[in-house]
């Protein structure tokens, strides 16, 4: 069952948008090292061709809503502000899966 102190324990942060619409919480980690970008990557099943087939210098940031409903991911380049992103909702049975994973 997702709550707020399992996602802390798992080392999400709780995050406010406020140049957003509305402002919008949501709980969020980034993923910065190789290893764990590999195995979200794979995770998703996404093409590692938008990065040129290289996970070097590439992170990650899940996020779920404070409200628990919607939940998303991107992958992005760490050198590169303006970099090609991959950006996708993740199903909340996902997300809680991904929870036991990492």
């Amino acid at each position: 069952m997702l709550t707020k102190e399992l996602l802390e324990n798992k080392g999400f942060a709780r995050i406010v948008y406020e140049d957003q619409e509305g402002k919008p919480v949501f709980y969020s980690r980034r993923f910065e090292d190789e290893e764990s970008v590999v195995k979200l990557h794979n995770f998703f099943g996404e093409s590692i061709a938008e990065f040129d087939y290289d996970y070097h210098g590439l992170y990650c940031v899940v996020e779920i809503a404070e409200d628990f409903s919607f939940a998303q991911y991107l992958f992005s380049e760490t050198d590169i502000d303006s970099g090609y992103f991959a950006h996708d909702p993740i199903a909340l049975d996902d997300f809680e899966r991904l929870l036991e994973f990492i």
